[in-house]
């Protein structure tokens, strides 16, 4: 018998495996929307102003197996919820030079309720 949890294990290493070594690219309809995602931390802090909750962070910083590309059809990063973005091998971030990252809007948004609060 497997002990408790090993099969989660297990199931998330092939998956980090065999996800990198066969991407399955996009569906042509899905469309990139940054502001469909920074609307939900913006939503979520704007309801938490006020309250001793309202400093907690609303969203991931980055999610790092998530890379963005500029061919939407292996834009892995899409549909993520994160504050950045990476980028792929090669290609250096506008706003932090040395970094991999790029600030989402999303990023932006939460920097404008902090300098607002």
């Amino acid at each position: 018998m497997p002990k408790l949890g090993s099969t989660n294990t297990t199931s998330f290493a092939l998956h980090q495996l065999f996800g990198r070594l066969e991407q399955v690219p996009n569906k042509p309809a899905y469309v990139r929307n940054e502001a469909g995602q920074a609307s939900e931390p913006d939503n979520t802090l704007s309801n938490l102003k006020g309250s001793p909750v309202a400093r907690w962070s609303v969203a991931s910083f980055s999610i790092p197996d998530t890379c963005y590309h500029d061919d939407p059809r292996n834009d892995r990063d899409m549909p993520g919820m994160s504050l950045v973005n990476r980028l792929p091998d090669g290609i250096k971030s506008k706003h932090w030079p040395g970094e991999r990252y790029h600030a989402k809007t999303a990023f932006d948004v939460l920097a404008d309720h902090d300098a607002n609060s």
